[in-house]
């Protein structure tokens, strides 16, 4: 299903799940409180003392590839003890070739070609995976100067992050955050000169993962559309070879689950498995 208003989810800090990627491994301390999460986010600034020079810089997120440089790229202060985001701003490019027939011959329709290639001039990345370690190790930081021309790209991306009317966070990167989580949620909004922002992640909270969005066609809010979606890579070279997409990862014949929902959207939870 595309063309839906993809827009935000407001959800509660009561996570059940796990995720077999490998950096689930990693995890940061979970955080008790959805409205204190979104005041740090809707706070939260760029980092002038952590600021890289970028000549060249590829970077790979499933059938997305996202070429900057030249430019300045700079890290985002951390939210509750966690970098969650960086800005680039400079000459960038993205290449998005979807996996499957489908999904191409549906990107061609709706952006009049496929591959999808257009050149950028800022990207705000938000993310809850390795990439604040793969820029560290790829680039060299230090202080620099951030325009106001920079600030202003960060503060326009959070409206597609944030809605501040009802205070909700996109779901997914809400999700990784309160529970302390590292898995490849992964969003990014880029900017086309003179064009509306065109949008690329992946969130595993989702049936299919991987989404290309650009900006809704009304005028009145920061929405999204999809455009395309699909599953994760691996999964599609899994079923290719006769797997299951989404194998069982634990079986849990019985469990019962006492929830108390309290004020100011917190809640509390007792798990017996």
């Amino acid at each position: 299903m595309r063309g839906f208003i993809a827009g935000f989810v407001l959800v509660l800090p009561l996570i059940l799940g796990a995720f077999s990627d490998d950096t689930a491994a990693e995890r940061y301390l979970p955080l008790d409180s959805y409205e204190d999460l979104y005041d740090a986010l809707d706070r939260v600034e760029i980092d002038s003392e952590r600021v890289a020079d970028v000549e060249y810089l590829s970077l790979q997120r499933e059938a997305a590839i996202l070429t900057l440089g030249p430019g300045t790229l700079a890290l985002l202060a951390p939210v509750e003890g966690r970098v969650a985001g960086a800005v680039f701003v400079g000459e960038a490019h993205l290449s998005l070739t979807p996996p499957t027939r489908i999904e191409s011959e549906h990107l061609a329709r709706v952006m009049k070609e496929s591959p999808f290639e257009v050149d950028l001039e800022s990207i705000v990345f938000f993310f809850a995976d390795g990439t604040e370690r793969e820029l560290e190790s790829r680039l060299q930081f230090g202080p620099g100067k951030v325009d106001n021309a920079t600030k202003r790209t960060l503060e326009g991306a959070k409206e597609y992050l944030l809605r501040k009317e009802t205070k909700e966070i996109r779901a997914g990167f809400a999700r990784s955050l309160l529970d302390g989580v590292v898995h490849p949620y992964f969003f990014s909004v880029m900017e086309r000169q003179y064009e509306d922002p065109v949008f690329f992640g992946s969130d595993p909270y989702e049936e299919e993962e991987v989404r290309f969005l650009r900006k809704a066609k009304v005028y009145y809010d920061k929405l999204t559309e999809v455009v395309t979606q699909f599953d994760y890579m691996s999964d599609l070279a899994r079923k290719a070879q006769g797997g299951s997409e989404d194998p069982p990862r634990i079986r849990v014949p019985h469990y019962g689950i006492d929830l108390t929902l309290e004020g100011g959207m917190n809640a509390q939870a007792a798990v017996e498995m």
